[in-house]
Order: C-alpha cells, then structure tokens, then sequence
C-alpha cells in the first residue's frame, strides 16, 4: 500500500492517507513542537497509529481478535501483546 503524508508549514500536525483511499480514512497526527529526532517522534506516534489500526481492525472483525491480526498483517500473539500494551482490551 502506498502512502501519503503532509506537513503544513504552520501546523505541527501531519495528514496521512493511503494514495486513493477515502478521505475519511485519513488520520492527524500531532508532532511535538520542539525539535526532535525521526527516532524519538516515531516512538511517540507509532503507539497513537497502531492502537487506532487495532481499534478499527476490531470493529471490522465484531471483535474477532484472530481474524483482526489477519487483517493487520500481524500474529495473534502480536496482536494480544498490543492490545495488553495500549490498554485495548
């Protein structure tokens, strides 16, 4: 799937969608206003974007953990261990 991002010059917020996809799919993502590294503001914006992948793919599933991480492209137990860590369910 091919994605994309912008950043407005005055906004410290990021669009992203996926090329062609609804624009109700799109998600804003708020980067910290001080400088920081890709690293450190990846480590705050990865969690905020994966609980939101995980809450949706569950709402698609009726809640069905197994057929969820299919949909996300991740183990079951992957799945398991995120919805633990982000206090999803």
């Amino acid at each position: 799937m091919n994605a994309l991002a912008t950043l407005g010059d005055t906004s410290n917020d990021v669009s992203a969608s996926a090329c062609g996809s609804d624009p109700q799919d799109q998600m804003q993502i708020s980067l910290p206003s001080e400088t920081v590294s890709i690293k450190q503001a990846l480590a705050r914006v990865i969690p905020e974007v994966e609980s939101a992948l995980i809450k949706r793919a569950l709402e698609l599933t009726g809640n069905n953990r197994t057929r969820a991480a299919k949909i996300l492209e991740i183990s079951h137990r992957s799945l398991l261990y995120k919805l633990k860590s982000y206090n999803c369910g």
